[in-house]
C-alpha cells in the first residue's frame, strides 16, 4: 500500500502521515508500518538544494532522509497505481550479514535525536525512541542469524543476548510490549521479552535449513 491513500496533502497531514509514522510508528503489521524508502516518491530539487540534503552511509539511511524531507515540504500528492519497477538483488546490504550493524544502528540513532530536537518532533510520541529501538533490535536479531554469518549458534545467541542488555535496548524492551506484529516478528519479540534465548536460536536455526 502507498504512505497515504491517493490525494493531495498538505504540511499538517504531512506531519501526522509521514513523520511521525516515520519518526515513532515502527512497529505494527506488515502494510501499516511506513518503511523508509525512498524509491515510493519524486523529490523537489528545490528543497534538498535548499535545504543542503545528503544521504549519510549505506543502510538506515533512507528513513533518516524521509524524515528531514517531509519535515520542508509543504505538499505531497500521491496516485495508488504501482508506477516503479524495483529490481531485486540477492547480494545487497539488505540480505547479507552486517558484522558493524550495531555500530550503524547506533549512529543512526544519534542522527535520528539530533534531527528530532532540530526538527521538534516527538512531543506527543514519548516513546518514539523506545520504538525505534524495538525496531532496530528485530533487524539486528535477524542480521545475526543470517544464513551468511558463520558464526556458531551459540555465538550468535551470546551476541543477541548482550544486545538485549545495552541499556537503550533494556529500557525499550521493559517499555513496550509489541503487539499486532506480523506472525514471525510477533513470535521473536515475545521470546525477547520472555528472554527465551535458546528457543530464539533453534527457531532461527530450523529456519535457515528450511
Amino acid at each position: 500500500p502507498g504512505a497515504l491513500p491517493a490525494g493531495v496533502y498538505g504540511p499538517e497531514e504531512i506531519r501526522r502521515g509521514i513523520v511521525d509514522r516515520l519518526l515513532g510508528e515502527r512497529m505494527g503489521k506488515p502494510g501499516e508500518v511506513l518503511n523508509g524508502f525512498v524509491w515510493r516518491f519524486l523529490f523537489s530539487r528545490e528543497i534538498i538544494q535548499g535545504h543542503n540534503m545528503a544521504f549519510a552511509g549505506a543502510y538506515l539511511e533512507d528513513e533518516l532522509f524521509l524524515l528531514e524531507y517531509f519535515c520542508y515540504a509543504r505538499k505531497l500528492a500521491m496516485v495508488d497505481q504501482p508506477v516503479y519497477q524495483y529490481l531485486q538483488n540477492p547480494v545487497s546490504v539488505t540480505r547479507r550479514y552486517l558484522p558493524d550493524y550495531m555500530q550503524t544502528f547506533q549512529g543512526f540513532m544519534k542522527a535520528k535525536e539530533d534531527l528530532a530536537q532540530r526538527m521538534g518532533l516527538g512531543e506527543n510520541m514519548p516513546l518514539w525512541r523506545e520504538n525505534s529501538y524495538w525496531s532496530g533490535l528485530l533487524i539486528a536479531i535477524g542480521n545475526e542469524f543470517a544464513a551468511s554469518n558463520a558464526a556458531s549458534l551459540a555465538e550468535k545467541r551470546r551476541r543477541i543476548r548482550g544486545i538485549c542488555q545495552l541499556p537503550a535496548m533494556a529500557r525499550a524492551i521493559q517499555a513496550i510490549q509489541p503487539q499486532g506484529l506480523g506472525r514471525n516478528k510477533q513470535i521473536v519479540a515475545d521470546l525477547v521479552r520472555r528472554r527465551r534465548f535458546f528457543l530464539l536460536s533453534l527457531l532461527y536455526g530450523m529456519k535457515n535449513r528450511g
